[in-house]
């Protein structure tokens, strides 16, 4: 308190933006890199260690990327064109792995030992729930007479691996909430008297 800010990136980046910081005390954001004249930024990804020190990775194919998430294992969780990433401090960018025919694969959280992230993929132009434990990826249960869209912006990860979203009816703009146990199966959350639609997040 009373302290003055401290400037964690220097002058590394025309722009930067720390997202996320976890108990260990690293921070994670990212940031862009961008010419004194008109012309295209270069997006970058950074780290700032418990002691100050900045580590900087370039994105992939320096695309636009947006961050979703960060782990107690310094793993930050992030989107960049169609694919869905991992990346870590020591400049490890790893892509989580899609099953065959998975199209634009969206992230919305990750627990916080890295294990389970929830998101979803069009196959069969089907939205389609998935998420990655250990690294694996696997397709999630929908209930019967429901759809799930890839841009159901409600699917939350709880820390213990738990996950909640919405489905529609099939043919219909009607939603319900949803949630996946730990197990990968999921249920109907019930909904107040007289409720037409839900969405849990």
């Amino acid at each position: 308190e009373g302290e003055d800010p401290l400037d964690l990136t220097g002058d590394a980046f025309t722009r930067g933006m720390a997202m996320f910081m976890n108990e260990a005390g690293w921070i994670a954001g990212d940031a862009y890199v961008c010419p004194p004249s008109d012309g295209a930024c270069e997006e970058h990804l950074f780290f700032v260690s418990p002691s100050g020190e900045l580590v900087d990775l370039v994105a992939p194919e320096n695309l636009a990327v947006v961050t979703v998430g960060f782990t107690e294992n310094n793993q930050l969780l992030f989107e960049a064109a169609e694919h869905a990433y991992l990346a870590d401090p020591s400049g490890t960018i790893e892509t989580l792995s899609v099953p065959s025919g998975a199209l634009f694969p969206s992230v919305y959280g990750i627990t916080p030992d890295g294990s389970v992230i929830g998101g979803s993929a069009y196959i069969d132009a089907m939205g389609t729930p998935l998420r990655w434990v250990d690294g694996q990826v696997e397709i999630l249960p929908i209930p019967d007479g429901m759809t799930f869209s890839n841009t159901e912006r409600g699917f939350s990860v709880a820390p213990d691996g738990s996950m909640v979203s919405g489905v529609r009816n099939n043919g219909s703009v009607l939603s319900h909430a949803v949630r996946w146990n730990v197990a990968g199966e999921v249920s109907l959350l019930p909904e107040p008297s007289g409720a037409t639609s839900s969405v849990a997040a």
